[in-house]
C-alpha cells in the first residue's frame, strides 16, 4: 500500500465518527480523543515564546440559561462527537498554518507560500520562499497582505546572521514569483497593510529596552522607506489603512496620516484588533469595544469579567474570545453579557473562527472543537495530530483541518 493510500484509508476511518457509528464500532475502532475538556491553565504564547494575552484570575462561570433537555449528556472522556457531518473535500499535502484571505485559503508548505481556492486548486505556490534559512510564518494572517500586483509575506529568517532579521518578501500576485525582499532591520513585523503603491507596517526593534517601535511607509516603486514614526511603547500588534489614515496598535491606538506619518490622534490601552469592514473591534483587559473608521471614534465599549485574549472574532454583534485559562466565550456586545461559555483544555491555538453558524477552535491538546455559535452546544469534538501552534480555518461551509492529512472538509447536517 502506498503512503497516499495509507493516508486515504486512515482519513476514511476518521470520518466514521458520528455518535451512532462510534457507538456501534466502539469495540474495533481506536478512540480519537484522549482526555476531556478543562484542567489546564497554561497561557497562550506567540511563536517567539512571548505571552499574547492579558489575564485576570477571575473564573466566574455564568449560570446556564437552561438545563439540558432530557436524554442529553455531557461529553464523556474518549468520546468523539460529530453532530454535523464532516466529509473530505480535498487535501494539499503539507499545507499548514492556514488562514483565509479574500475568499482563498493561504498557508505554508515548508518554506513556501501556497494560495488555494475554495475548490482546492493551487492558485499559485511560491518558488523561492526563504532560500537563506528557516522562515517563521505570520500569525493568523498578520504578516500577510496583498494588492492587485503583489503579495507581501513577513518572514523571520533563521540562519542568515547572528541576529535574525525580519524580511518582507514581495511576490508577483499572479504567478508567485519572488520579485524582491525588503530587509526591515527589525526583529519582527507584527502588522502590515498595502494600498496602491505603498506598503505600511509596524515593526519591533532588536533591543526593545533602548529603541522605539517604528511604523513605516515603504514605497513599492522606489523600494525605499518614505517615512517612519516611532513610539516608545509596547510591541506592535495590528495595523490597517483606511481613507488616508494608518491605524496601528502599539500598546495604544495610534492614528497616523498615511501620507506623512504625522500623529493625528491616539487612544488608551489597545493591543490587537479585529477588523470587520469599517469597524475595528478590540479588547484591552477589562473591556471589549468598537472603533468606527468612518467617524474616527470609539462607538461602543462594554465591561467584561475577565481578561480575554487580544485575538477576538466578531460576528453579528457578538464577540467570540478566549482567555488563558481555556475559556471560550460568546459575549453580547450590546449588553456585555456572556451568551455562552465553554472551558477547553488549555489556551486556544489562534483566535476562534466563525463560519456558517459554527465556532471552530483548537485547544492546547490539538482537539478540534465546533460549537453552535448561538447556544454553544458541541457540534464537533475530534482529536487530531496537528502541531500545537497550528490553526483551524473555515470558509463558506468548508473547514481546513491541519491533521496529518491536511484536509478540507465539507460541513453538512448530521
Amino acid at each position: 500500500m502506498t503512503a497516499r493510500e495509507t493516508h486515504s484509508s486512515r482519513r476514511r476511518a476518521l470520518q466514521l465518527t458520528s455518535l451512532g457509528i462510534a457507538g456501534s464500532l466502539a469495540g474495533c475502532m481506536q478512540p480519537l480523543l484522549e482526555g476531556e475538556s478543562g484542567g489546564s491553565e497554561q497561557g497562550q504564547t506567540a511563536d517567539d515564546g512571548e505571552p499574547t494575552t492579558n489575564s485576570t484570575e477571575t473564573e466566574t462561570t455564568p449560570e446556564p440559561e437552561s438545563d439540558p433537555e432530557e436524554g442529553e449528556q455531557e461529553p464523556n472522556e474518549g468520546e468523539t462527537i460529530e453532530e454535523v457531518e464532516l466529509s473530505a473535500a480535498w487535501e494539499v499535502d503539507g499545507l499548514n498554518r492556514v488562514f483565509v484571505d479574500d475568499g482563498q485559503f493561504v498557508g505554508r508548505n515548508s518554506g513556501d507560500v501556497n494560495i488555494v481556492s475554495w475548490d482546492g486548486d493551487i492558485v499559485w505556490e511560491s518558488q523561492s520562499g526563504d532560500p537563506d534559512g528557516y522562515s517563521e510564518w505570520p500569525n493568523d494572517g498578520r504578516g500577510f497582505t496583498r494588492t492587485d500586483d503583489y503579495v507581501f509575506v513577513h518572514y523571520l529568517s533563521w540562519g542568515i546572521e547572528e541576529e535574525y532579521p525580519a524580511y518582507v518578501y514581495v511576490f508577483d500576485a499572479d504567478t508567485g514569483e519572488l520579485e524582491w525582499r525588503h530587509d526591515t532591520g527589525a526583529d519582527r513585523v507584527y502588522g502590515m497593510d498595502a494600498v496602491d503603491d505603498t506598503l505600511y507596517y509596524a515593526a519591533r526593534p532588536f533591543d526593545r529596552d533602548d529603541e522605539e517601535s517604528p511604523i513605516r511607509a515603504y514605497d513599492l516603486d522606489d523600494r525605499e522607506i518614505v517615512w517612519e514614526s516611532s513610539f516608545s511603547t509596547n510591541d506592535p500588534w495590528s495595523l490597517t489603512v483606511h481613507d488616508g489614515h494608518v491605524y496601528a496598535t502599539t500598546g495604544r491606538m495610534r492614528v497616523l496620516d498615511a501620507a506623512s506619518g504625522d500623529l493625528v490622534v491616539e487612544h488608551g490601552n489597545w493591543f490587537a484588533f479585529h477588523r470587520e469592514n469599517e469597524t475595528l473591534y478590540f479588547e484591552d483587559g477589562d473591556t471589549i469595544g468598537a472603533y468606527d473608521l468612518v467617524a474616527d471614534e470609539r462607538t461602543m465599549e462594554v465591561s467584561v469579567d475577565r481578561g480575554y485574549s487580544r485575538d477576538l472574532t466578531v460576528v453579528a454583534n457578538r464577540a467570540y474570545v478566549s482567555d488563558t485559562n481555556g475559556y471560550l466565550s460568546a459575549i453580547d456586545l450590546e449588553t456585555g453579557t456572556v451568551r455562552w461559555e465553554e472551558r477547553l483544555d488549555g489556551s486556544l491555538s489562534g483566535r476562534p473562527i466563525v463560519d456558517g453558524g459554527i465556532v471552530w477552535a483548537y485547544d492546547a491538546t490539538s482537539v478540534l472543537w465546533g460549537f453552535d455559535a448561538d447556544d454553544g452546544s458541541v457540534l464537533v469534538r475530534r482529536s487530531t495530530e496537528a502541531d500545537g501552534g497550528d490553526r483551524v480555518s473555515a470558509l463558506d461551509g468548508r473547514v481546513f483541518v491541519p491533521d496529518p492529512y491536511y484536509t478540507a472538509y465539507d460541513v453538512g447536517e448530521g
